[in-house]
Protein backbone atom coordinates (compact mmCIF):
# COMPACT_ATOMS: atom_id res chain seq x y z
CA UNK A 1 0.00 0.00 0.00
CA UNK A 2 0.83 3.78 -0.59
CA UNK A 3 3.60 2.13 -3.06
CA UNK A 4 4.27 3.28 -6.85
CA UNK A 5 5.33 0.92 -8.86
CA UNK A 6 5.93 2.15 -12.33
CA UNK A 7 6.05 -0.34 -15.56
CA UNK A 8 8.10 0.60 -18.70
CA UNK A 9 9.10 -1.05 -22.03
CA UNK A 10 9.27 0.00 -25.44
CA UNK A 11 5.95 0.61 -27.49
CA UNK A 12 4.44 -2.93 -27.95
CA UNK A 13 5.85 -3.97 -25.15
CA UNK A 14 2.27 -4.81 -23.26
CA UNK A 15 1.93 -2.39 -20.86
CA UNK A 16 -1.36 -1.05 -21.77
CA UNK A 17 -2.85 -4.49 -22.04
CA UNK A 18 -1.31 -5.45 -18.61
CA UNK A 19 -4.04 -2.75 -17.39
CA UNK A 20 -6.49 -3.94 -19.00
CA UNK A 21 -6.39 -7.04 -18.02
CA UNK A 22 -6.18 -5.99 -14.24
CA UNK A 23 -9.31 -3.22 -15.14
CA UNK A 24 -11.55 -6.14 -16.34
CA UNK A 25 -11.65 -3.97 -19.52
CA UNK A 26 -9.60 -7.70 -21.10
CA UNK A 27 -9.53 -11.13 -19.99
CA UNK A 28 -6.57 -12.88 -19.33
CA UNK A 29 -5.24 -16.28 -21.12
CA UNK A 30 -3.70 -17.40 -18.01
CA UNK A 31 -2.09 -16.28 -14.90
CA UNK A 32 -3.71 -15.17 -11.31
CA UNK A 33 -4.31 -11.76 -9.81
CA UNK A 34 -4.20 -11.46 -6.05
CA UNK A 35 -5.58 -8.55 -4.56
CA UNK A 36 -4.95 -8.14 0.08
CA UNK A 37 -4.04 -12.04 -0.34
CA UNK A 38 -7.03 -13.39 -2.39
CA UNK A 39 -6.86 -14.50 -5.85
CA UNK A 40 -9.88 -13.36 -7.98
CA UNK A 41 -10.72 -13.84 -11.26
CA UNK A 42 -11.54 -10.19 -12.65
CA UNK A 43 -14.76 -10.54 -15.24
CA UNK A 44 -15.58 -7.24 -15.99
CA UNK A 45 -15.04 -3.37 -15.23
CA UNK A 46 -17.91 -3.17 -12.06
CA UNK A 47 -16.24 -6.19 -10.71
CA UNK A 48 -12.64 -4.37 -11.15
CA UNK A 49 -14.36 -1.44 -9.80
CA UNK A 50 -16.09 -2.81 -6.81
CA UNK A 51 -12.83 -4.52 -5.92
CA UNK A 52 -11.37 -1.33 -5.46
CA UNK A 53 -9.45 -0.90 -8.76
CA UNK A 54 -9.78 2.54 -10.93
CA UNK A 55 -8.11 3.80 -14.40
CA UNK A 56 -7.19 6.72 -15.05
CA UNK A 57 -6.81 7.00 -18.58
CA UNK A 58 -4.82 8.85 -21.45
CA UNK A 59 -7.85 9.83 -23.04
CA UNK A 60 -10.32 11.13 -20.15
CA UNK A 61 -13.84 10.17 -19.70
CA UNK A 62 -15.61 13.28 -17.92
CA UNK A 63 -18.48 14.84 -19.99
CA UNK A 64 -17.41 18.69 -20.79
CA UNK A 65 -20.85 20.22 -19.86
CA UNK A 66 -21.33 18.91 -16.92
CA UNK A 67 -19.88 20.28 -13.50
CA UNK A 68 -17.10 18.62 -11.65
CA UNK A 69 -19.54 17.50 -9.09
CA UNK A 70 -22.17 15.97 -11.25
CA UNK A 71 -19.09 14.15 -13.24
CA UNK A 72 -17.42 12.52 -9.68
CA UNK A 73 -21.15 11.34 -9.04
CA UNK A 74 -22.67 10.60 -12.05
CA UNK A 75 -25.12 7.61 -12.16
CA UNK A 76 -24.50 7.43 -7.79
CA UNK A 77 -27.22 6.74 -5.88
CA UNK A 78 -24.97 7.62 -2.45
CA UNK A 79 -25.90 11.21 -2.24
CA UNK A 80 -29.45 11.08 -3.06
CA UNK A 81 -31.63 12.53 -0.31
CA UNK A 82 -35.06 11.05 -1.22
CA UNK A 83 -35.50 8.61 -4.09
CA UNK A 84 -35.63 10.10 -7.23
CA UNK A 85 -34.45 14.15 -5.18
CA UNK A 86 -30.44 14.01 -5.88
CA UNK A 87 -29.00 16.34 -2.54
CA UNK A 88 -26.84 18.53 -4.48
CA UNK A 89 -25.47 20.43 -1.86
CA UNK A 90 -23.99 17.19 -0.15
CA UNK A 91 -22.51 16.54 -3.52
CA UNK A 92 -20.70 19.58 -3.53
CA UNK A 93 -19.36 19.19 -0.14
CA UNK A 94 -18.13 16.13 -0.98
CA UNK A 95 -16.39 17.33 -4.00
CA UNK A 96 -15.13 20.54 -3.02
CA UNK A 97 -13.41 18.10 -0.05
CA UNK A 98 -11.99 15.92 -2.45
CA UNK A 99 -10.61 18.19 -4.83
CA UNK A 100 -8.83 20.40 -1.70
CA UNK A 101 -7.44 16.82 -0.76
CA UNK A 102 -5.51 16.56 -3.93
CA UNK A 103 -4.79 20.15 -3.83
CA UNK A 104 -7.31 21.18 -6.78
CA UNK A 105 -8.67 24.60 -5.34
CA UNK A 106 -11.73 25.07 -8.25
CA UNK A 107 -15.21 25.00 -7.45
CA UNK A 108 -17.24 21.88 -7.46
CA UNK A 109 -19.29 24.00 -9.50
CA UNK A 110 -16.85 24.61 -12.35
CA UNK A 111 -18.27 23.08 -15.97
CA UNK A 112 -15.45 20.69 -16.96
CA UNK A 113 -15.15 22.16 -20.61
CA UNK A 114 -13.28 25.05 -18.50
CA UNK A 115 -10.60 22.83 -16.71
CA UNK A 116 -7.23 22.88 -17.84
CA UNK A 117 -5.37 19.34 -18.54
CA UNK A 118 -3.61 18.56 -15.53
CA UNK A 119 -7.14 19.58 -13.87
CA UNK A 120 -9.45 17.42 -15.53
CA UNK A 121 -6.60 14.73 -14.67
CA UNK A 122 -7.29 15.95 -10.68
CA UNK A 123 -10.99 15.33 -11.70
CA UNK A 124 -10.47 11.65 -12.80
CA UNK A 125 -8.32 10.81 -10.06
CA UNK A 126 -11.08 12.74 -7.54
CA UNK A 127 -14.05 10.24 -9.19
CA UNK A 128 -11.86 7.11 -8.89
CA UNK A 129 -11.06 8.30 -4.62
CA UNK A 130 -15.11 8.70 -4.51
CA UNK A 131 -15.79 5.12 -5.83
CA UNK A 132 -13.38 4.06 -3.01
CA UNK A 133 -10.26 2.90 -5.39
CA UNK A 134 -7.54 1.50 -3.22
CA UNK A 135 -5.56 0.31 -6.32
CA UNK A 136 -5.07 3.37 -9.27
CA UNK A 137 -3.67 2.13 -12.61
CA UNK A 138 -2.68 5.44 -14.39
CA UNK A 139 -1.59 4.75 -18.05
CA UNK A 140 0.71 6.96 -19.90
CA UNK A 141 -0.94 10.23 -17.35
CA UNK A 142 1.87 12.89 -17.93
CA UNK A 143 1.77 12.30 -22.40
CA UNK A 144 -1.18 15.26 -22.20
CA UNK A 145 0.55 17.82 -19.86
CA UNK A 146 3.91 19.77 -20.13
CA UNK A 147 6.45 20.08 -17.77
CA UNK A 148 4.68 23.04 -14.97
CA UNK A 149 1.72 20.77 -15.07
CA UNK A 150 3.49 17.66 -14.10
CA UNK A 151 4.25 19.25 -10.76
CA UNK A 152 0.81 19.29 -9.96
CA UNK A 153 0.30 15.80 -10.89
CA UNK A 154 3.65 14.41 -8.68
CA UNK A 155 2.05 16.01 -5.83
CA UNK A 156 -1.55 14.46 -5.90
CA UNK A 157 0.84 10.84 -6.39
CA UNK A 158 2.36 11.68 -2.87
CA UNK A 159 -0.94 12.55 -1.30
CA UNK A 160 -2.25 9.48 -2.75
CA UNK A 161 0.86 7.77 -1.07
CA UNK A 162 0.14 9.02 1.82
CA UNK A 163 -3.50 7.91 2.00
CA UNK A 164 -2.18 4.59 1.22
CA UNK A 165 -3.34 4.37 -2.47
CA UNK A 166 -1.31 1.20 -4.28
CA UNK A 167 -0.69 3.14 -7.52
CA UNK A 168 0.63 0.93 -10.94
CA UNK A 169 2.27 4.07 -13.45
CA UNK A 170 2.76 3.32 -16.95
CA UNK A 171 5.17 5.88 -18.78
CA UNK A 172 7.91 5.46 -21.20
CA UNK A 173 9.75 8.91 -19.91
CA UNK A 174 12.48 7.96 -17.59
CA UNK A 175 12.62 11.85 -15.86
CA UNK A 176 9.06 10.76 -15.04
CA UNK A 177 9.94 7.07 -13.73
CA UNK A 178 12.91 8.49 -11.60
CA UNK A 179 10.64 11.03 -9.85
CA UNK A 180 7.50 8.84 -8.98
CA UNK A 181 8.44 4.77 -8.88
CA UNK A 182 9.04 2.97 -5.42
CA UNK A 183 9.65 0.64 -7.77
CA UNK A 184 10.32 -0.43 -11.73
CA UNK A 185 9.41 -3.21 -13.84
CA UNK A 186 10.42 -2.94 -17.56
CA UNK A 187 8.52 -5.55 -19.42
CA UNK A 188 9.72 -6.52 -23.46
CA UNK A 189 7.73 -8.28 -26.05
CA UNK A 190 4.78 -8.76 -23.74
CA UNK A 191 7.29 -10.50 -21.30
CA UNK A 192 8.57 -10.12 -17.55
CA UNK A 193 11.91 -8.51 -18.25
CA UNK A 194 12.97 -7.63 -14.38
CA UNK A 195 11.64 -5.67 -11.70
CA UNK A 196 13.63 -3.71 -9.27
CA UNK A 197 13.81 -0.99 -6.33
CA UNK A 198 13.96 2.61 -7.72
CA UNK A 199 16.74 3.90 -5.48
CA UNK A 200 18.84 0.74 -6.47
CA UNK A 201 18.95 0.87 -10.23
CA UNK A 202 19.75 3.83 -12.71
CA UNK A 203 18.64 5.05 -16.22
CA UNK A 204 21.07 3.09 -18.39
CA UNK A 205 20.52 -0.07 -16.49
CA UNK A 206 16.86 0.28 -17.47
CA UNK A 207 17.22 1.32 -20.91
CA UNK A 208 19.35 -1.76 -21.34
CA UNK A 209 16.50 -3.69 -20.24
CA UNK A 210 14.05 -2.05 -22.32
CA UNK A 211 16.27 -2.93 -25.50
CA UNK A 212 17.87 -6.06 -24.51
CA UNK A 213 21.25 -6.43 -25.99
CA UNK A 214 20.95 -8.96 -28.02
CA UNK A 215 19.81 -6.83 -30.96
CA UNK A 216 22.16 -6.83 -34.10
CA UNK A 217 20.73 -5.46 -37.22
CA UNK A 218 22.62 -5.79 -40.72
CA UNK A 219 22.81 -2.31 -41.65
CA UNK A 220 23.15 -1.98 -45.71
CA UNK A 221 25.15 1.25 -46.53
CA UNK A 222 24.19 3.48 -49.46
CA UNK A 223 26.17 5.11 -52.09
CA UNK A 224 27.63 8.22 -50.35
CA UNK A 225 28.30 9.83 -53.91
CA UNK A 226 24.70 9.55 -54.60
CA UNK A 227 23.86 13.67 -55.29
CA UNK A 228 22.42 15.01 -52.19
CA UNK A 229 21.11 18.85 -52.53
CA UNK A 230 18.83 20.18 -49.58
CA UNK A 231 15.54 20.12 -51.07
CA UNK A 232 13.03 20.99 -47.97
CA UNK A 233 14.01 23.12 -44.71
CA UNK A 234 11.07 23.16 -42.32
CA UNK A 235 12.12 26.19 -39.47
CA UNK A 236 10.47 26.95 -36.33
CA UNK A 237 7.21 24.49 -37.04
CA UNK A 238 5.46 24.71 -33.79
CA UNK A 239 1.80 23.90 -33.12
CA UNK A 240 0.09 24.09 -29.64
CA UNK A 241 2.37 21.48 -27.10
CA UNK A 242 2.59 18.56 -30.05
CA UNK A 243 5.22 20.32 -31.65
CA UNK A 244 7.52 23.03 -30.24
CA UNK A 245 10.11 24.65 -32.51
CA UNK A 246 11.31 21.98 -34.87
CA UNK A 247 13.34 22.81 -37.69
CA UNK A 248 15.48 20.28 -39.45
CA UNK A 249 16.55 19.63 -43.41
CA UNK A 250 15.90 17.11 -46.16
CA UNK A 251 18.07 16.00 -48.49
CA UNK A 252 17.48 14.44 -52.32
CA UNK A 253 19.06 10.80 -51.99
CA UNK A 254 18.61 10.08 -47.96
CA UNK A 255 16.15 8.37 -46.05
CA UNK A 256 15.43 10.47 -42.95
CA UNK A 257 14.63 9.13 -39.95
CA UNK A 258 11.95 10.36 -37.52
CA UNK A 259 12.47 8.62 -34.63
CA UNK A 260 10.58 8.85 -30.76
CA UNK A 261 8.01 6.81 -29.47
CA UNK A 262 4.14 7.40 -29.32
CA UNK A 263 3.44 11.18 -28.63
CA UNK A 264 6.61 12.88 -29.22
CA UNK A 265 4.76 14.61 -31.59
CA UNK A 266 5.88 12.86 -35.12
CA UNK A 267 3.00 12.43 -36.86
CA UNK A 268 1.52 15.89 -35.60
CA UNK A 269 4.76 16.95 -37.25
CA UNK A 270 4.63 15.33 -40.45
CA UNK A 271 0.38 16.50 -40.28
CA UNK A 272 2.04 19.91 -40.50
CA UNK A 273 4.11 19.49 -43.25
CA UNK A 274 1.54 18.01 -45.10
CA UNK A 275 -0.86 20.78 -44.24
CA UNK A 276 -3.70 18.55 -42.38
CA UNK A 277 -3.13 20.54 -39.94
CA UNK A 278 -2.54 24.13 -39.51
CA UNK A 279 0.49 25.36 -37.86
CA UNK A 280 1.02 28.15 -35.42
CA UNK A 281 4.22 29.41 -36.57
CA UNK A 282 7.11 28.45 -38.45
CA UNK A 283 7.87 28.15 -42.39
CA UNK A 284 8.52 25.96 -44.79
CA UNK A 285 11.69 26.23 -47.49
CA UNK A 286 10.99 24.01 -50.79
CA UNK A 287 13.37 23.39 -53.59
CA UNK A 288 15.26 27.16 -52.17
CA UNK A 289 11.85 29.23 -52.16
CA UNK A 290 9.62 29.76 -49.14
CA UNK A 291 5.85 28.18 -49.98
CA UNK A 292 2.72 28.32 -47.90
CA UNK A 293 1.09 24.95 -47.57
CA UNK A 294 -2.26 25.86 -45.81
CA UNK A 295 -3.95 22.16 -47.10
CA UNK A 296 -2.88 18.91 -48.13
CA UNK A 297 -3.47 19.92 -52.11
CA UNK A 298 -0.83 22.75 -51.77
CA UNK A 299 1.54 20.02 -50.41
CA UNK A 300 0.54 17.44 -53.14
CA UNK A 301 1.61 20.62 -55.91
CA UNK A 302 4.48 21.00 -54.95
CA UNK A 303 5.77 17.23 -54.64
CA UNK A 304 5.17 15.78 -51.02
CA UNK A 305 3.70 12.35 -50.46
CA UNK A 306 1.71 11.56 -46.97
CA UNK A 307 1.34 7.96 -45.79
CA UNK A 308 -0.59 8.19 -42.88
CA UNK A 309 -0.09 5.61 -39.80
CA UNK A 310 -3.41 4.20 -40.28
CA UNK A 311 -3.62 3.35 -44.12
CA UNK A 312 -7.22 1.47 -44.13
CA UNK A 313 -8.99 4.46 -43.11
CA UNK A 314 -6.52 7.88 -44.42
CA UNK A 315 -4.29 6.14 -47.06
CA UNK A 316 -6.78 4.21 -49.22
CA UNK A 317 -10.38 3.71 -50.50
CA UNK A 318 -11.38 0.08 -49.78
CA UNK A 319 -14.07 0.07 -51.53
CA UNK A 320 -12.72 0.67 -54.72
CA UNK A 321 -10.29 -1.21 -56.73
CA UNK A 322 -6.40 -1.03 -57.27
CA UNK A 323 -6.52 1.11 -60.50
CA UNK A 324 -8.61 3.90 -58.66
CA UNK A 325 -6.46 4.16 -55.71
CA UNK A 326 -3.12 3.79 -57.40
CA UNK A 327 -4.85 7.22 -59.70
CA UNK A 328 -6.28 8.95 -56.98
CA UNK A 329 -3.89 11.46 -56.09
CA UNK A 330 -2.69 12.24 -59.37
CA UNK A 331 -5.85 12.72 -60.65
CA UNK A 332 -4.85 15.75 -62.85
CA UNK A 333 -1.94 13.57 -64.80
CA UNK A 334 -4.88 11.43 -65.75
CA UNK A 335 -7.34 14.03 -66.96
CA UNK A 336 -7.70 16.09 -70.38
CA UNK A 337 -10.12 19.16 -69.90
CA UNK A 338 -11.60 17.51 -67.29
CA UNK A 339 -12.38 14.16 -68.75
CA UNK A 340 -10.31 11.17 -67.07
CA UNK A 341 -8.45 9.31 -69.44
CA UNK A 342 -9.27 5.50 -68.50
CA UNK A 343 -6.65 3.53 -70.59
CA UNK A 344 -3.90 5.50 -69.27
CA UNK A 345 -4.81 5.15 -65.57
CA UNK A 346 -5.44 1.18 -66.28
CA UNK A 347 -1.71 1.77 -67.83
CA UNK A 348 -0.10 3.61 -64.71
CA UNK A 349 -1.78 0.81 -62.43
CA UNK A 350 -0.23 -2.11 -64.10
CA UNK A 351 3.04 -0.43 -64.77
CA UNK A 352 3.14 -0.22 -60.82
CA UNK A 353 1.63 -3.38 -59.81
CA UNK A 354 4.59 -4.72 -61.93
CA UNK A 355 7.33 -3.01 -60.67
CA UNK A 356 6.30 -3.07 -57.04
CA UNK A 357 5.33 -6.94 -56.92
CA UNK A 358 2.36 -5.67 -56.01
CA UNK A 359 -0.19 -8.95 -55.21
CA UNK A 360 -3.25 -8.62 -57.03
CA UNK A 361 -5.65 -10.79 -59.46
CA UNK A 362 -5.82 -7.66 -61.56
CA UNK A 363 -5.61 -3.89 -61.15
CA UNK A 364 -9.38 -3.90 -60.74
CA UNK A 365 -9.45 -5.92 -57.19
CA UNK A 366 -10.90 -4.06 -54.69
CA UNK A 367 -8.23 -2.79 -51.65
CA UNK A 368 -10.00 -4.49 -48.77
CA UNK A 369 -9.31 -7.63 -50.52
CA UNK A 370 -5.59 -7.59 -50.10
CA UNK A 371 -2.87 -8.32 -47.68
CA UNK A 372 -1.61 -5.30 -45.11
CA UNK A 373 1.49 -5.29 -47.28
CA UNK A 374 -0.38 -5.28 -50.84
CA UNK A 375 -2.13 -2.49 -49.40
CA UNK A 376 0.90 -0.49 -47.82
CA UNK A 377 2.85 -0.85 -51.36
CA UNK A 378 -0.64 0.99 -53.10
CA UNK A 379 -0.52 3.88 -51.15
CA UNK A 380 3.15 4.32 -51.96
CA UNK A 381 2.28 3.65 -55.62
CA UNK A 382 -0.79 6.24 -55.10
CA UNK A 383 2.01 8.97 -54.56
CA UNK A 384 4.95 7.66 -56.81
CA UNK A 385 1.83 8.33 -59.56
CA UNK A 386 1.76 12.16 -58.41
CA UNK A 387 5.25 12.39 -59.61
CA UNK A 388 6.28 13.28 -55.87
CA UNK A 389 10.03 14.40 -54.89
CA UNK A 390 9.23 13.77 -50.86
CA UNK A 391 7.77 10.90 -49.61
CA UNK A 392 6.95 10.80 -45.62
CA UNK A 393 5.80 7.73 -44.14
CA UNK A 394 4.28 7.15 -40.96
CA UNK A 395 4.79 3.58 -39.65
CA UNK A 396 5.30 2.14 -42.80
CA UNK A 397 5.40 -1.66 -41.37
CA UNK A 398 2.94 -1.77 -38.72
CA UNK A 399 0.55 -4.36 -38.83
CA UNK A 400 3.14 -6.22 -41.73
CA UNK A 401 4.16 -9.75 -41.89
CA UNK A 402 8.21 -9.94 -42.14
CA UNK A 403 8.37 -10.66 -45.86
CA UNK A 404 6.49 -7.53 -47.24
CA UNK A 405 8.49 -5.75 -45.07
CA UNK A 406 11.60 -6.73 -46.70
CA UNK A 407 9.86 -5.79 -49.67
CA UNK A 408 8.75 -2.52 -48.57
CA UNK A 409 12.86 -1.42 -47.18
CA UNK A 410 13.85 -2.39 -50.97
CA UNK A 411 11.04 -0.62 -52.61
CA UNK A 412 12.26 2.50 -50.35
CA UNK A 413 16.33 2.19 -50.72
CA UNK A 414 14.70 1.46 -54.79
CA UNK A 415 13.55 5.34 -54.42
CA UNK A 416 16.05 6.80 -52.43
CA UNK A 417 18.97 5.60 -54.95
CA UNK A 418 16.90 7.31 -57.64
CA UNK A 419 16.81 10.92 -55.62
CA UNK A 420 14.04 10.50 -53.83
CA UNK A 421 13.62 12.68 -50.43
CA UNK A 422 11.99 9.67 -47.57
CA UNK A 423 11.08 10.60 -44.44
CA UNK A 424 10.42 7.31 -42.35
CA UNK A 425 8.38 7.92 -39.00
CA UNK A 426 8.51 5.02 -36.93
CA UNK A 427 8.73 3.46 -33.18
CA UNK A 428 9.89 -0.36 -34.62
CA UNK A 429 13.52 1.40 -33.50
CA UNK A 430 15.71 -1.33 -35.27
CA UNK A 431 13.80 -0.15 -38.12
CA UNK A 432 15.07 2.64 -38.15
CA UNK A 433 18.56 1.95 -37.31
CA UNK A 434 18.68 -0.85 -40.73
CA UNK A 435 16.97 1.50 -42.76
CA UNK A 436 17.92 5.25 -42.02
CA UNK A 437 20.55 7.59 -43.47
CA UNK A 438 20.33 9.82 -40.35
CA UNK A 439 17.47 10.00 -37.94
CA UNK A 440 16.17 12.96 -35.71
CA UNK A 441 14.84 11.36 -32.41
CA UNK A 442 11.60 13.69 -30.76
CA UNK A 443 10.85 13.86 -27.26
CA UNK A 444 8.11 15.66 -25.94
CA UNK A 445 7.47 18.27 -29.41
CA UNK A 446 10.96 18.87 -29.99
CA UNK A 447 13.77 17.04 -32.36
CA UNK A 448 16.36 15.96 -28.84
CA UNK A 449 19.10 15.01 -31.10
CA UNK A 450 20.33 14.13 -34.75
CA UNK A 451 22.15 11.08 -35.56
CA UNK A 452 24.25 9.70 -38.20
CA UNK A 453 23.79 6.09 -39.56
CA UNK A 454 26.78 4.91 -37.49
CA UNK A 455 25.61 6.72 -34.38
CA UNK A 456 21.98 5.39 -34.81
CA UNK A 457 21.87 2.25 -32.44
CA UNK A 458 18.80 0.82 -30.81
CA UNK A 459 19.91 1.57 -27.14
CA UNK A 460 21.19 5.33 -28.15
CA UNK A 461 17.57 5.53 -29.76
CA UNK A 462 16.01 4.45 -26.89
CA UNK A 463 17.87 7.00 -24.59
CA UNK A 464 16.82 10.09 -26.35
CA UNK A 465 13.44 8.79 -27.19
CA UNK A 466 12.95 8.37 -23.17
CA UNK A 467 14.22 11.77 -22.18
CA UNK A 468 17.68 9.75 -21.03
CA UNK A 469 20.09 12.45 -22.22
CA UNK A 470 22.83 11.93 -19.56
CA UNK A 471 24.91 10.04 -21.45
CA UNK A 472 26.40 13.29 -23.37
CA UNK A 473 27.64 14.48 -19.91
CA UNK A 474 25.70 17.77 -20.39
CA UNK A 475 23.74 17.57 -17.58
CA UNK A 476 20.50 17.07 -19.41
CA UNK A 477 18.95 14.11 -17.38
CA UNK A 478 15.82 15.14 -17.11
CA UNK A 479 15.00 15.89 -20.81
CA UNK A 480 15.03 19.57 -20.27
CA UNK A 481 16.75 20.03 -23.81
Amino acid sequence: DGMVNVIVGENGAGKSTLVKIVAGAVQKDAGTIAIDGERVDISDPHHAQRLGIAVIYQEFSLLPELSIAENIFLGREAVRALPGVVDFKKMRALTDELLASLGLNVPSTTPVRELTNPQRQMVEIAKALSQGAKILLMDEPSAVLTEAELVSLYRAIDRLKERGVAIVYISHRLDDVFRVADRITVLKDGQLVGSMEAGKTNPDAVVAMMVGREIDYAQTPRDESAAQKTIMEVRGYSRGNAVRQVSFQLRTGEILGLAGLVGSGRTELARLIFGADRKDSGELIFEGKKVEVRRPSDAIRLGIGLLPEDRKTEGLLLEMSVKSNVCLAGQSHFQRFGILNGRRETRTAEQFVKNMRIRTPSVDQLAMFLSGGTQQKVVLAKWLATECKVVILDEPTRGIDVGARAEIYQILRDLRDRGYAIVVISSDLPEVVRLCDRTLVMYKGRIVKELSRQEATVETLLAYSVGHFAQEGNGHANGQH
